[in-house]
């Protein structure tokens, strides 16, 4: 019986984190207004968070050995919106054989007080990070003891799953998106500082772009 009790705290703890964005997925199905959804979203991360502190199965956050790796950080947010762009418009093509020639930003993503948006952008990529590299590479390599390959893909897939809400083909899309920032994470010593920034940058640049739109700005990729 040691066995299972030994292993039984980190596995309540990894199914309590694992789909974080459920409840946020369950207001955007009633349609709720958008900055109380966001509100929600980043309530339910940093409770997350502070349990897992509490529990103790947040590790110290580790700072890159390198500088170069905060630009590439940047850098690879920006990647990560072509990867979900080309996935869009690959699917797009299988299903109409018509490739598309310009994309437009999610509806979901509106400009309104800007300052309070980009708090809550913030607050996602660290929350989204935090669970999916930090403590879920935490509790299944260090813990379970799982190789770092299969936890990259299984951390990824969740990762994807979490946003449903949105459609089938984003979960492909982030599924993409949550390898290159489980990549950023092992590479860079585990330094969850790196992908957090990667996160950060792809949703600032995405929200740029949604208020481009507004002003009738079309973006041609």
């Amino acid at each position: 019986m040691i066995f299972p009790i030994h292993y039984l705290k980190p596995i309540l703890i990894l199914i309590a984190i694992v789909f974080p964005c459920t409840l946020t997925g369950f207001f955007i199905s009633m349609q709720k207004d958008q900055r109380f959804v966001l509100s929600i979203n980043s309530i339910t991360y940093l409770f997350l968070i502070l349990l897992c502190i509490w529990t103790g199965f947040v590790e110290m956050i580790q700072l890159p050995d390198n500088l170069l790796w905060y630009l590439i950080g940047i850098v690879m947010g920006f990647i990560c919106i072509y990867f979900e762009i080309f996935i869009g418009k690959f699917r797009y093509y299988l299903k109409t054989k018509v490739w598309l020639r310009k994309v437009e930003i999610h509806e979901s993503v509106k400009v309104k007080h800007w300052l309070i948006d980009i708090a809550f952008i913030l607050i996602g990529a660290l929350g989204e990070e935090m669970i999916f590299r930090q403590i879920l590479f935490y509790i299944t390599m260090d813990i379970f003891g799982w190789s770092s390959i299969f936890v990259l893909l299984f951390s990824s897939i969740i990762y994807g799953l979490n946003h449903i809400f949105f459609s089938r083909v984003a979960v492909v899309q982030k599924v993409f998106s949550g390898v290159i920032f489980s990549l950023l994470f092992l590479l860079s010593n585990n330094s969850v500082i790196i992908p957090i920034l990667a996160h950060f940058t792809q949703n600032l640049i995405l929200y740029i772009l949604a208020g481009s739109k507004r002003e009738g700005i079309v973006w041609r990729n």
